[in-house]
């Protein structure tokens, strides 16, 4: 019986999409599966059916499927516990069969989507079992899929109205993240959406664990609803299940057909539980993290800034031209510099325009490197010269100071690298003193302290949402500081651990407290400890008298780990002796109870919560707890004041932190820049340096014959700059808008090209439009020939038809750069998931609106799509139209006439598909305003207009697209306008 209902168009359909026939299908499947046969680890080779799955699923491409068909196999060992017992014939999967519906409906949706059904069914059996073996199971399901289905893509269905707290608290954040491996790793199925139904309050708790552990991207496509009226508006009657209100068959029938299948398959469950890899012959060595994402953030590391440079590029570069270098002068005079025979290749990737500072030396010299403040993206390379008469390669580091923070980065054969050379532009003392720490922290071994100064650089880019925003100078730190403290004592216990007091200082500003903020309080805390302590360990008082509810719930799994894992474990490898709490409220204890259930046991048993801070006695001298934990020593305010002489670890949180430290503080983040601006690097100044000719460098290098310091520079100008972008436009995009309309990449030229050809026939154009704005013509008009040549000859025309609507918008004149400083008229970079582009407008000057004239802000508009032409990717809009400001003066001054005008450049020249407009913080006369455009507008357009008098519509857009002005992750719209006033009306 066939399990899953296809159309015939369906598998075809699958195919266009990846630009690929049944044919070539076929020749992919056999090259895979020959090379199968050239991998001795592997334990089969695969039939072609799973073969063509995992193909689909890595969307055609060869190394992808061949990653996936790997991990098919590679996977069973390494999370044994998902496997060992997933096998339908054992009594663990037939338990889960007894307890919970896992359901892949037979019908597709539409876009060729397959809806999952999760259900429990018997909630007592639910609660005793195990996460391990549910997900075990669910790896069945995708084991018959693979063998009957097409797999494209997946919408999920979570009814957790009889999911229960008992089996909620089994799901580990580690365990999670291992279940999401053969998600990621195998399968990775296009996810449309999830939708939990039937929700309950304790949905919450599952949202904070898998926002820690998902992808953003995944994160938000999660939709929780109340109850099940979600899915008729989503799914056709047809597809759903009776059970919700469906004319579909029902989860039962469903159920037995698919025990049935387990049962038909039985012999390939057998053998899949013997299939292993053989890892003595792997040709390359495994690598667990890679599959695991343990630790994926780290791997990271090597994409910089917001576009992905190849930094192996650019050090095979230089390696392979240093004979075209030339010297600076001291005071860093640029000098012209060219690369020879350079070309494009698979690592040639287009970055901005940067500038490589390269400090070489011989190690018998002092690591003296001068630089200039205030350069937002350079390279720092450090060439070191082996020492005359030993035998060792020439050694080069790469460091890079973006916009975002600073990225440290190794080429892969350096060895023997000394610890204590990585210092360039540091005071030596405060350097030596950190790395002194980093050893003790590590226990002096050199491996570990090398990784953990990774981790220090690396972690700003990982947590930037923490980092972004730790400057103690900053106003919500210093209100953090004022609700809530935590303070060393100067003094250290006799074992030589460092004491800690944290208390809340003003109950009644608990609820303005934010976790994150004392995640960076102690992040400032540890910068200073290791400029400035000494300890093997550290002990914690926690006061928690005054720490209210509120407070505690804004605490999730992600924060602890966070706190626990990453920065406090990662990066400062701090030995935690003991956790003291007292005075905690009855709640607290409970959720306290539930974190230690989370961590490593080591680290759980040295929490101990005391009922009062008398019993703090027997595990601390009394001359250390301060006078309000029941000690002699001195009172939590006096460690706090930092003017106190006692307390001079306190006083660097607010004083030698932004002062003595800020140098240091600002080259390992950049986002100190602006705050410590008066900031000077202050170092040694180093001999004149030598000017060295290009012809003598080479034989200098080889000889080494470099006595001392000196500095030179490179200009990467000469690469293939791209650039400063309009908008950001993924590689893929063209080609998957022109699959859209039935066309490749090559034929997309090809009709380019002939359009092109078309345009010098027609005498009367003033032009030859280029390339790229014919493409965005040929896509605006779904790949139609003869649509597009009415839009190419209107783009002109119309400016005869109507010339008013072009006069004085040239983006120079004074009256449009004026515009600017009135208001926000921009594009946002980043696409919508459909490919829609957003646009929004706001007023940034209120009392200027009168200056705001309807002509010049058309001729914005205007402006912006001709530049999208050239630099965007033009399918589609969403339109963001902010009225906060807006009086009924300005209004009164669009007349029909214009925005009929405006109306008619947008549909007969641009052809552009509105998906909405969003009017937002809507004023009393919007009524007005509508009845106006719905006599001027088709119907089908107006009624896409949504009215909001607050913002709250906008959660319709992604966080990540949405400006900061309205709560997103993007830049402000006044960075944007910046941006785009330099990038593109220049």
């Amino acid at each position: 019986m066939a399990l899953f209902k296809f159309e015939e168009h369906v598998y075809k359909s699958m195919l266009q999409v990846y630009d690929r026939t049944e044919e070539s299908m076929k020749e992919d499947v056999q090259r895979l599966k020959e090379w199968i046969k050239t991998q001795p680890h592997l334990p089969e080779v695969m039939d072609d059916k799973r073969i063509e799955n995992l193909f689909l699923l890595a969307k055609c491409s060869i190394e992808k499927a061949k990653q996936k068909i790997d991990n098919y196999y590679t996977i069973r060992s390494l999370i044994p516990e998902f496997y060992d017992k997933s096998n339908p014939e054992t009594f663990e999967s037939k338990q889960v069969m007894e307890a919970v519906y896992v359901i892949p409906l037979p019908m597709l949706t539409k876009e060729m989507y397959r809806v999952n059904v999760f259900k429990v069914k018997n909630k007592d059996i639910m609660n005793i079992l195990s996460p391990c073996n549910v997900a075990g199971y669910e790896f069945n399901m995708f084991e018959l899929r693979l063998a009957e289905d097409y797999m494209f893509g997946d919408v999920i269905i979570f009814d957790v109205e009889n999911v229960g707290w008992e089996y909620i608290k089994k799901l580990t954040p580690s365990m999670c993240i291992k279940n999401l491996a053969p998600y990621e790793k195998v399968y990775s199925l296009p996810l449309k959406a999830i939708y939990m139904i039937n929700a309950t309050p304790m949905v919450q708790t599952v949202m904070n664990i898998l926002k820690g552990i998902l992808k953003q991207k995944i994160f938000e496509r999660i939709h929780v609803y109340q109850d099940t009226s979600i899915l008729h508006e989503r799914f056709p009657k047809e597809l759903l299940p009776t059970e919700y209100g469906g004319t579909g068959p029902s989860l039962e029938e469903l159920d037995r057909i698919y025990r049935g299948k387990y049962v038909e398959y039985k012999d390939r469950f057998d053998q899949l539980d013997k299939l292993r890899v053989d890892e003595s012959l792997r040709p390359d060595p495994l690598q667990n993290d890679e599959i695991l994402g343990f630790h994926e953030e780290e791997v990271r590391v090597t994409t910089l800034l917001e576009e992905e440079y190849s930094m192996r590029y650019v050090a095979n570069l230089i390696a392979k031209h240093h004979s075209s270098l030339i010297a600076w002068s001291d005071d860093l005079t640029r000098q012209d510099l060219t690369f020879e025979g350079q070309g494009k290749d698979e690592n040639d990737v287009p970055i901005q325009e940067m500038s490589v500072f390269l400090a070489i030396r011989s190690e018998k010299q002092e690591n003296h490197c001068n630089m200039k403040q205030g350069l937002a993206s350079n390279l720092l390379m450090d060439v070191s010269l082996p020492v005359e008469g030993q035998e060792r390669d020439l050694q080069v580091s790469i460091f890079l100071q973006g916009s975002k923070g600073t990225v440290w980065w190794w080429l892969s054969n350096v060895t023997g690298r000394n610890l204590f050379q990585w210092s360039h532009s540091v005071d030596p003392l405060t350097y030596n003193k950190i790395i002194e720490n980093f050893l003790i922290m590590n226990k002096c071994s050199i491996e570990r302290t090398k990784e953990k100064i990774d981790m220090y650089y690396t972690v700003r880019s990982t947590l930037e949402d923490i980092y972004g925003s730790i400057n103690p100078h900053l106003p919500h730190m210093q209100e953090s500081m004022e609700i809530f403290s935590i303070v060393p004592h100067p003094k250290l216990t006799k074992e030589m651990n460092r004491v800690f007091f944290s208390k809340v200082r003003k109950e009644n500003l608990m609820d303005k407290l934010q976790p994150e903020n004392c995640l960076r309080f102690v992040i400032n805390l540890q910068e200073i400890r290791i400029r400035e302590d000494v300890a093997f360990g550290d002990i914690l008082v926690g006061d928690w008298n005054g720490v209210c509810a509120s407070f505690i719930t804004k605490i999730s799994p992600t924060m602890l780990y966070k706190t626990l894992v990453v920065v406090y474990e990662k990066v400062f490898s701090a030995r935690l002796k003991a956790v003291y709490c007292i005075n905690m409220h009855p709640i607290s204890i409970k959720i306290m109870e539930l974190a230690k259930k989370i961590m490593k046991p080591k680290l759980a048993a040295r929490i101990h919560i005391l009922p009062n801070a008398e019993e703090l006695k027997q595990h601390i001298p009394e001359d250390i707890l301060p006078k309000e934990f029941g000690g002699t020593g001195s009172s939590f305010d006096e460690l706090h004041d930092p003017t106190n002489k006692c307390a001079p670890l306190v006083g660097g949180i607010s004083v030698h932190y932004v002062t003595r430290q800020a140098v240091l503080v600002d080259l390992v983040s950049n986002r100190f820049t602006s705050m410590f601006n008066e900031a000077a690097i202050s170092l040694p100044r180093r001999q004149q340096p030598e000017v060295i000719p290009v012809v003598q460098f080479k034989n200098k290098i080889q000889s080494h014959q470099l006595k001392r310091s000196f500095l030179i520079t490179l200009n990467l100008s000469v690469l293939k700059m791209k650039p400063q972008q309009f908008v950001k436009i993924d590689d893929n995009i063209i080609g998957f808008v022109a699959r859209m309309y039935e066309r490749t990449e090559k034929s997309l030229i090809e009709d380019v090209q002939k359009l092109k050809d078309w345009m010098q026939t027609q005498p009367h154009f003033p032009e030859i439009l280029d390339d790229k704005r014919i493409e965005n013509f040929f896509l605006l008009n779904k790949c139609s020939m003869e649509k597009t040549k009415q839009a190419i000859d209107m783009y002109y025309t119309i400016r005869t038809l109507i010339p008013d609507m072009f006069e004085n918008i040239h983006p120079n004149l004074p009256q449009m750069q004026e515009l600017l400083d009135i208001a926000y008229c921009t594009i946002l970079p980043r696409l919508t998931d459909d490919m829609y582009r957003v646009f929004a407008f706001k007023m940034r000057n209120e009392h200027l609106i009168d200056k705001m004239e309807p002509h010049n802000v058309m001729g914005l508009l205007h402006n912006i799509q001709e530049l999208r032409l050239k630099e965007d990717v033009m399918f589609g809009d969403i339109v963001i139209l902010d009225l906060k400001g807006i009086n009924m003066g300005y209004v009164a001054k669009l007349t029909p006439s214009i925005v009929s005008k405006f109306l008619t450049i947008y549909e007969k020249v641009f052809s552009m598909r509105i998906k909405a407009v969003y009017i937002i913080n809507s004023q009393s006369f919007i009524n007005t305003v509508l009845n106006i455009l719905k006599t001027i507008m088709k119907p089908k357009l107006f009624d896409r207009i949504h009215v909001c008098q607050d913002t709250s519509i906008l959660s319709n857009i992604p966080k990540e697209i949405l400006p900061e002005d309205y709560g997103g992750d993007e830049s402000s719209l006044e960075q944007l306008q910046g941006e785009h006033s330099k990038s593109g009306f220049t």
